[in-house]
């Protein structure tokens, strides 16, 4: 986890000029001391990492570091993101976060209002509309039981209405309207 996140600064940084501790910290939901940590790392690792501190101050990566970013186009970033944005609307998490962060450090500046334009023409919201049900929760308990190889037990109603008790061991997770 420590390193997905490291990557996703480091892929942030890239995109931005300079973000603050704070903003880090906010959207990777860590202490502002574990960015710094982090930080730090990356420094170490040989990333370049330049902190100023005061009004107007944060964390960049020096400029003669920085890629290119002209990789993906404008469209196959789009669709990247509204595909992100459908799972978003029926997930959350760091995972999707991180992703997220990646994603957008490939935009360059010139492309950047086309491309949120573009992803807000069309949005998928597959979120649940039944209430007092805790569809995130449900999916860690089977995300992780397939990463673990677990089998999980649940109680459903059969054809006849009687409630049955079933153990599976899940390989994939399908969303289906």
């Amino acid at each position: 986890m420590k390193f997905e996140r490291m990557l996703a600064i480091v892929m942030l940084l890239l995109q931005r000029e300079k973000v603050t501790g704070k903003e880090l910290a906010e959207m990777f939901e860590v202490s502002l001391r574990t960015i710094y940590r982090d930080i730090e790392a990356i420094n170490v690792a040989g990333i370049p990492i330049l902190t100023t501190s005061g009004i107007g101050g944060g964390i960049s990566i020096i400029e003669q570091y920085k890629i290119e970013k002209g990789i993906f186009t404008a469209d196959d970033i789009s669709t990247m993101l509204m595909g992100l944005g459908v799972v978003q609307s029926a997930l959350s998490g760091k995972d999707i976060t991180t992703a997220h962060a990646k994603l957008r450090s490939f935009i360059s500046e010139e492309l950047a209002d086309d491309i949120t334009v573009k992803t807000d023409q069309i949005f998928f919201d597959l979120s649940s509309w039944i209430r007092g049900k805790d569809l995130n929760k449900v999916l860690d308990i089977v995300k992780s039981a397939m990463e673990q190889k677990h089998t999980v037990t649940f109680s459903y109603y059969g054809h006849r209405g009687q409630e049955k008790l079933h153990s599976i061991e899940p390989h994939r997770l399908v969303f289906k309207d």
